[in-house]
């Protein structure tokens, strides 16, 4: 169980990244 729950951190927090990133390349842009 404990690492399933570390995965899914992991995996969400790769996905926040990705997202703060576009956002931030978005705003750049602008």
């Amino acid at each position: 169980m404990g690492a399933a729950i570390d995965l899914a951190l992991v995996g969400g927090g790769l996905v926040a990244a990705i997202a703060a990133s576009v956002l931030l390349r978005g705003v750049n842009l602008i």
